[in-house]
């Protein structure tokens, strides 16, 4: 379809005010302001009882309480407190709460000293937090007792922004009348952020001194309600971790500190920071808690007649591109189209340009004020497709221009702290029924089929409720692939349709075209996140990139905040959309 000079004038001015508006709310997400790169923080920190009585040590009891104050919108800052030699953690608490309850990751270190990691804080709704955490004084805590913290961000690449507390919180131990002469000593605590840290995997050692030490048996328990986006086929919950700080200075301290005992065990892998010099080893493939695309993972092969050989380690995004599947994409990609004939009568006869490729295809129209499709099967490929059209090229900059960023409560149960967007949660409520019923009148001629979903634009967004609402009923889902799907809920929803994709034949992809709008909407500022996996293509479509498992990857269509193109909206894989 040909726009005329007006119409493109048209567009392009809507195009421009969107992506203004764009530009500043994902500026304050992300980056904050040209000018300042960091976030501005006060962390100040205090102890209960003062040094001037002291706690008995072996008996008592005592509360440390930080606050952390801003006036930036910080959506993923990160804090560590670090707690000496002789203290140990009983209750961890947050004011005002955060929900769903994410209690803090606790790490026993080596030297003594225990860390607790509160990831992905969220500043956007309040300028103040606290932290209390009370603990229990040993009986061989040292006299003098400084407690430290600092707070960073979880996204910094190219600036590392860290800010330490102002002054740290002191305690002073008191002792019974003799001191227990069995207590050891213990290495003053580290607690300096330039510092690297290490991630150790059981069966894994850690270098002190220049010689190899024992792995030291105090593990870290991951804790079920922290979601971490681990594969389970590499780390199962059950499965213990250890961080330690080292002065770790080039990827070849890293290796050295990496090396498993005895050096038998091969392959292993290790992950090398080079802007902030952070090692991170693991047993299998490399997932730091604290996700940084600046993570170099190498993969090491060892052999006992030569040297150590260094290559790149398959990343949770390359195995994803091996599973990408592109012939199965195009095929799923025609139906999508296909779905813009049910916006007349045409659809059920199967009449338009992509159902010629697939004509053993027998179809159900479904339609509502706010959503069109079709549920089909086709016998050659003995699948069952529900696909959902988006909005029409004629209509598409007006859509994008009105589209509100109103979220709602999902009712769901596993489903805690889920929101999602209200039209098109609405959107797709107003077709379930006609869905349920087309997919139970398929199933019953063939039972065994498996159902593919997918959808275009605001159909991208409806085939994800699709998505949950079938394999919620245990209707056997087994592709979605979606095509320029805005996003459709927050990041509590995002993880759960990524939970649910995990029993799908290849991970839930959502394609992207470049400069495509529609993936930017509605803003992360407002509090929405799409799910893992963008599929991104070049601007001729030519090379794709499959991104990371965060859904919003910055080396992916997150790096444009201008410049946007709506053509692109209207064309994937050469197809002409809408």
């Amino acid at each position: 379809m040909q726009y005329s000079s007006v119409t493109l004038v048209i567009i392009q001015l809507v195009l421009g005010i969107l992506v203004l508006c764009l530009s500043q709310l994902s500026t304050a997400s992300i980056q904050l302001t040209a000018s300042q790169q960091c976030p501005r923080l006060a962390i100040r920190a205090k102890a209960h009882p003062n040094t001037k009585h002291g706690v008995l040590a072996g008996k008592g009891k005592a509360q440390i309480s930080v606050i952390l104050r801003t006036k930036d919108p910080i959506s993923d800052l990160n804090f560590k407190m670090t707690l000496p030699s002789g203290m140990s953690v009983r209750r961890t608490a947050t004011r005002p709460s955060i929900k769903p309850h994410m209690p803090p990751e606790v790490v026993g270190n080596i030297d003594g000293t225990t860390a607790l990691y509160w990831l992905d804080i969220d500043f956007s709704r309040r300028s103040k937090r606290r932290f209390r955490v009370k603990v229990n004084i040993d009986l061989c805590a040292p006299e003098h007792l400084v407690v430290d913290a600092f707070a960073y961000l979880n996204n910094a690449t190219s600036t590392w922004c860290v800010t330490p507390l102002a002054s740290p919180a002191l305690l002073r131990a008191r002792y019974p009348k003799e001191k227990p002469a069995t207590c050891a000593p213990t290495l003053a605590p580290s607690v300096n952020p330039t510092q690297s840290f290490v991630v150790f995997a059981p069966g894994q050692r850690f270098s002190q001194g220049g010689q190899l030490a024992p792995f030291d048996n105090r593990r870290l328990s991951l804790h079920p309600e922290m979601n971490l986006a681990i594969n389970q086929d590499v780390l199962s919950f059950g499965d213990t971790y250890h961080r330690q700080l080292q002065p770790i200075e080039t990827k070849d301290d890293c290796y050295e500190y990496c090396s498993l005992v005895g050096g038998k065990i091969a392959p292993f892998f290790f992950s090398w920071n080079n802007a902030t010099s952070q090692c991170f080893c693991c047993a299998t493939v490399c997932t730091p808690f604290i996700y940084d695309p600046a993570f170099d993972v190498q993969k090491v092969l060892v052999s006992a007649t030569s040297a150590p050989t260094f290559t790149p380690a398959p990343s949770p995004s390359d195995q994803n591109r091996r599973l990408y599947n592109i012939t199965a994409v195009r095929t799923i990609l025609d139906y999508a189209e296909a779905s813009y004939s049910c916006k007349t009568s045409a659809c059920e006869a199967w009449n338009c340009s992509t159902c010629s490729r697939h004509p053993d295809t027998e179809v159900r129209r479904i339609s509502a004020p706010d959503g069109d499709g079709f549920v089909g099967y086709n016998s050659v490929e003995g699948a069952l497709v529900v696909a959902f059209a988006g909005t029409s090229m004629d209509d598409i900059v007006e859509w994008m221009a009105n589209l509100d960023f109103k979220k709602e409560d999902f009712p769901h149960d596993g489903c805690e702290g889920c929101q999602v967007h209200t039209g098109f949660y609405t959107a797709y409520l107003e077709l379930r029924s006609q869905v349920r019923e087309f997919v139970q009148y398929f199933l019953q001629q063939h039972p065994d089929a498996p159902i593919w979903v997918t959808g275009h634009s605001l159909g991208a967004a409806i085939a994800v409720h699709c998505m949950v609402d079938l394999m919620s009923l245990s209707y056997n889902v087994r592709r979605v692939v979606n095509f320029g799907q805005p996003r459709v809920g927050n990041k509590q929803f995002a993880t759960f349709v990524a939970s649910l994709a995990e029993s799908l034949d290849f991970p839930l992809y959502r394609l992207v075209h470049h400069r495509d709008p529609v993936p930017h909407l509605p803003p992360r500022a407002f509090g929405f996140h799409h799910q893992p996996f963008e599929v991104f293509y070049n601007e001729d479509q030519t090379s794709y990139i499959v991104c990371n498992d965060s859904g919003e990857d910055l080396q992916c269509s997150d790096q444009f905040l201008v410049d946007l193109d709506v053509a692109d909206h209207l064309n994937y894989l050469g197809v002409p959309m809408g």
